[in-house]
């Protein structure tokens, strides 16, 4: 499971304290445009428009959910027909 912590303009990837246990990925919002950073990199990935990436993030976490609604639904079927 991943921890996703949004950055904003006012405090980049670079300057979060990467000391500290957190993510393995960091989002920063820049002029319009997210970007991912990893703890330890020099260098961020620009993913796209805010928009389109929080539609396709957004799109990602309905699947995510789903997938766990059909494996809970799949081990209670499980249990009551064993």
């Amino acid at each position: 499971m991943y921890e996703v912590i949004a950055m904003t303009e006012s405090k980049s990837a670079r300057e979060h304290d990467f000391d500290q246990p957190r993510s393995d990925v960091v989002f920063s919002l820049r002029d319009g445009f997210v970007w991912a950073s990893w703890p330890g990199a020099i260098a961020s990935v620009r993913l796209g428009s805010q928009k389109s990436v929080t539609a396709v993030m957004l799109d990602f976490l309905a699947q995510c959910d789903l997938g766990d609604r059909l494996t809970n639904a799949s081990d209670v079927t499980k249990r009551s027909a064993g």
